[in-house]
């Protein structure tokens, strides 16, 4: 299991379970790929039993999809689900931004002009790098933004969707100029 990241708790299950996600979302496994058991499981030195449960919650997730006779495979993932995922975000994100302005500190607002900073850096110098780093710091700032709202129950929920498969495109839209 040398290529499964060590969750400390969980068991395999856990294991494979986010090993197979990160895969998924960042593409390597793109829509209509099978996915086999066996290949898995000699892959990873585990008995089929815990990717066959891994296999049950990224079902759960929208992620894979289960058909008799054909196996597991990477589910469709469309510009409408795209779009549906952006929505979302965007009514919880706004309701969000809202709930922050008023429940924010001092310590919240001096992250957030930081990290807005550091993204208007990027884009003004356009280093090499610059879309991936960009990603990451955009990622901090939506964070910040949850955390400043002070509401745990919508931190989760925003936090399901941007665990929801990457959305392809965002930031690679981006052109030199």
């Amino acid at each position: 299991m040398s290529d499964l990241p060590t969750t400390g708790r969980g068991g395999a299950t856990d294991e494979v379970y986010a090993l197979l996600r990160k895969r998924i979302t960042l593409g390597e496994y793109g829509p209509g790929f099978r996915l086999k058991e066996l290949t898995l499981s000699r892959e990873l030195g585990i008995s089929r039993t815990p990717i066959r449960t891994a296999f049950q919650r990224l079902e759960q997730d929208g992620l894979l999809v289960s058909e008799p006779a054909r196996g597991v495979t990477v589910a469709p993932w469309t510009d409408h689900d795209n779009d549906e995922v952006f929505d979302l975000r965007a009514h919880l994100e706004s309701h969000a931004a809202a709930l922050a302005a008023n429940r924010h500190d001092e310590a919240d607002l001096a992250e957030m002009l930081a990290l807005n900073a550091k993204m208007e850096a990027l884009v003004q110098h356009r280093p090499e790098d610059f879309r991936t780093e960009l990603e990451q710091i955009n990622r901090q700032f939506h964070e910040a933004i949850l955390r400043a709202a002070r509401s745990p129950r919508l931190a989760q929920m925003a936090a399901g969707l941007m665990k929801v498969r990457r959305i392809t495109g965002a930031f690679f839209s981006l052109r030199r100029r």
